[in-house]
């Protein structure tokens, strides 16, 4: 497994080193590669879950962090894991073992953020499945958010629930990518 990623890393850096254009056909439209990729297993950007929280606080910074959830108090996440964000751009979501360094989860709300597929923030859920197909785990919290989790990829896409509607939002709100299989040890699957 670890072999499968070291490849797909190499050949992420192969594509972002080529020139614009180097692979594209010349009679297809140039798309304008987003900086912001989401890499299934691995994370978004520049940021991964290979770093620690010491390498987030270091980069941002102290004073760009928005929120720090305790310990239990995100019903979506297990109790023992915090969740910090900060206000950079793309706005960047770690979950972590407060007790190591370890990151856990990498998440962002920034709607400029795709996958190799096209799917991310603001995307909606039928685009969704249509890339993926149909979720291994779906955690749904009366009045909080559904995530649909795709635990063999690494990547899990939530939406938010909109009260005014008494639903939840069609379109995804935040992307989190993870190492693939740790699912459970993150969200509160059953």
């Amino acid at each position: 497994m670890r072999g499968i990623l070291n490849a797909g890393r190499v050949m992420m850096i192969l594509m972002l080193a080529l020139p614009a254009g180097a692979l594209a056909q010349p009679a297809a439209p140039q798309a304008t590669p987003s900086i912001f990729l989401v890499v299934p297993g691995l994370g978004v950007g520049q940021w991964t879950v290979d770093g620690k929280v010491a390498d987030y606080v270091w980069v941002m910074g102290d004073s760009q962090i928005t929120e720090t959830r305790p310990s239990g108090t995100d019903l979506v996440f297990r109790p023992q894991l915090e969740e910090r964000s900060w206000s950079s751009t793309p706005r960047i979501f770690i979950v972590y073992l407060p007790t190591s360094s370890i990151v856990w989860a990498v998440g962002t709300d920034d709607p400029h953020t795709r996958t190799i597929d096209r799917v991310g923030v603001g995307s909606t859920q039928d685009q969704v499945t249509a890339a993926y197909q149909d979720p291994q785990a779906v955690l749904e919290l009366p009045l909080r958010s559904r995530t649909m989790i795709y635990d063999s990829r690494g990547i899990a896409f939530e939406s938010e629930y909109l009260p005014a509607a008494g639903q939840f939002s069609a379109k995804i709100g935040r992307v989190f990518v993870f190492r693939p299989g740790q699912a459970r040890a993150i969200w509160r699957l059953q």
